[in-house]
């Protein structure tokens, strides 16, 4: 099965230093790095929507062959600084390939944690079932919605001291006006009572994308 990869790094820094760089430069450089590194076999590059300054990079492994991510985060590191944040995730529908979320022009990821010790198997089957009942709910009224997925992290990281295991979502969007225009609906309105419900901490963020790059 393979495995979701999703780093991001800061490259704000970078671009302050030498004022002849640009984010464009700086991506183009690792798409060529990119290129030469064979067991991934398929990248997405963006920046965020909030900060373009913020570059994230999501990939999928084939895990029989995954042993090659030390080395590409090294050569990446070279080229955006430290990673600031690493996930691996299986989602659970693999999404065909004339609709990926990945691929979207816009990108949504949505990261609720849960403290680890709650997460087992009966309570990760749980938290599914209220997310696709949001989702049958929402997806009734929106326009220019490309495809969504969703996945648990495989890690458990520590955050502020505990330990927790987060549940993830990936959505598609022609325009990050489809995302404003569909958060306005009914149905939206409807079905955010169920998410609200878990009463635990999550982050938003919305992805550029600016490359797709397939690896040698």
């Amino acid at each position: 099965m393979d495995t979701t990869e999703i780093m991001t790094f800061n490259i704000n820094p970078i671009l302050e230093a030498d004022g002849q760089r640009t984010i464009d430069d700086v991506i183009q450089e690792a798409v060529n790095t990119l290129r030469e590194t064979s067991p991934l076999r398929q990248f997405v590059l963006g920046t965020q929507v909030q900060d373009n300054g913020i570059v994230q990079i999501t990939s999928k492994w084939d895990r029989s062959v995954a042993q090659g991510s030390d080395s590409l985060l090294k050569s990446l590191s070279t080229i955006f600084g430290p990673v600031q944040d690493t996930y691996n995730i299986v989602f659970h529908q693999e999404a065909a390939e004339d609709n990926d979320p990945a691929t979207a022009s816009v990108v949504e990821f949505v990261k609720t944690r849960f403290p680890a010790s709650h997460v087992s198997p009966e309570f990760q089957r749980e938290i599914e079932k209220d997310f696709l009942r949001f989702d049958d709910i929402y997806i009734e009224e929106v326009k220019g919605h490309l495809g969504c997925t969703y996945g648990w992290v495989l890690e458990t990281q520590k955050i502020e001291g505990e330990d927790v295991k987060s549940f993830f979502v990936m959505r598609g969007w022609e325009s990050m006006d489809s995302f404003e225009q569909s958060i306005q609906t009914g149905a939206f309105k409807k079905s955010i009572p169920i998410l609200l419900g878990w009463n635990a901490p999550f982050q938003m963020v919305h992805i550029s994308s600016y490359k797709s790059v397939t690896g040698s």
